[in-house]
């Protein structure tokens, strides 16, 4: 297996003679063109390609590679992340995550199990058909919400190391935070001048997607969710997006998120979907 750094071109290069040799592959990478192209130009991430399967590997955060791959099958994969395991000179942990069917991720855990990696955590896709049962664009009560600024990105992302695992639920970088909140897609509450509830969203077509949302204990029982919820809908009103569907996601391990769930369906229409993510880690 060669190791190179990795360039859009020979990345590409590298996919396309294995899908040439093998017709269709297994691939855990869901990253646009356009993002892969912009990881590239960092010229930091790494290449190991062989005739069976590519892996890209993208440092993160200063502690982490996150792995992915295209091969052949699942015994080529495993063999390739054996060689990595020995080549890949790195301190840093990999992370590799396996998005689709409960089926489709559960059929890659020998695989990485028997390569030295843990299985780390498992979510759930939770799907929301928009209603007006689910809209709170037309909220009476008290709104404390603004849009993040770009200043308070280093804030943000401090926040949201604070409450979620770098290493499993896929914390944007600086750079995202940014370009996310120059968009109006983080709905921010602040206390004494700093933020104390965020919700970071994205809006793709007719799709919204609910990625992160964070109360502080201080503010915790005070429905603050709602707010939050509303001022992201009367912005999507007034931008005039046509939301069919909205996403999130929950932890299938944590029994208080698979309850908050449960609650949501019953309130919101909110259900679950056929969508999963299995991330898993190796020191």
């Amino acid at each position: 297996m060669s190791v190179e750094k990795a360039t859009f071109d020979n990345y590409t290069e590298a996919i396309v003679g294995i899908k040439h040799r093998f017709g269709k592959l297994i691939t855990n990478c869901l990253i646009t063109t356009e993002k892969m192209q912009i990881l590239n130009e960092k010229g930091n991430c790494a290449l190991f390609t062989s005739d069976t399967c590519a892996f890209f590997a993208v440092p993160e955060h200063d502690m982490l590679y996150r792995l992915y791959f295209h091969s052949a099958d699942n015994k080529h994969l495993s063999s390739g992340l054996s060689i990595i395991g020995k080549e890949f000179s790195s301190n840093k942990p990999l992370v590799c995550s396996i998005t689709g069917t409960t089926e489709y991720a559960q059929s890659f855990i020998p695989t990485f199990k028997d390569n030295g990696f843990t299985l780390r955590r498992r979510m759930r896709r939770f799907v929301y058909i928009k209603s007006e049962k689910n809209d709170f664009s037309g909220y009476k009560g008290e709104s404390r919400a603004t849009f993040a600024k770009a200043s308070d990105t280093d804030e943000i992302y401090n926040m949201l190391v604070c409450y979620f695992d770098v290493y499993t639920q896929a914390i944007p970088e600086l750079a995202s935070i940014k370009e996310n909140a120059e968009k109006d897609q983080i709905s921010v509450i602040k206390k004494d001048g700093k933020i104390a509830a965020l919700l970071y969203y994205e809006v793709h077509g007719s799709s919204l997607y609910n990625i992160f949302e964070v109360v502080d204990e201080s503010f915790r029982g005070e429905l603050i969710n709602i707010e939050l919820m509303a001022h992201r809908d009367e912005h999507i009103k007034i931008k005039g997006y046509n939301i069919k569907l909205q996403y999130g996601w929950r932890d299938m391990d944590n029994d208080k998120l698979i309850k908050l769930g449960e609650f949501h369906a019953k309130r919101w229409g909110t259900r679950p979907g056929d969508t999963v993510i299995y991330t898993f880690f190796r020191e």
